[in-house]
């Protein structure tokens, strides 16, 4: 018999966006998906101080379900970029937009 045991959600939600059909992000989504790009974790709450104006709670909200996950065990409410996410979205930069992200 096959030894079944549960796969970790963030292992799960990596292997899931390898299979997902990619969207095109909107502004507010790249901007978001940049500022956090090189960090390891993040604070929600800090984003829209890296930002400033320009991006709605709903945009924040929905980038947190769809391209991040929670770090289990945070009591500060840190997240990780996925890891599909963080690759498609350095891949997509310049050398000069990554000079700035430093």
């Amino acid at each position: 018999m096959a030894d079944l045991r549960p796969v970790p959600a963030d292992l799960f939600e990596d292997l899931l966006d390898t299979v997902r059909e990619p969207a095109v992000p909107s502004a507010a989504r790249t901007r978001l998906r940049t500022s956090v790009a090189l960090s390891s974790t993040f604070a929600a709450d800090d984003l829209s101080d890296r930002l400033g104006s320009g991006v709605t709670d709903g945009e924040v909200n929905r980038f947190l379900a769809e391209d991040c996950a929670p770090i289990l065990g945070s009591r500060t409410g840190q997240w990780r970029l996925r890891t599909a996410v963080r690759h498609e979205t350095l891949a997509g930069l310049t050398a000069e937009q990554l000079r700035e992200l430093e």
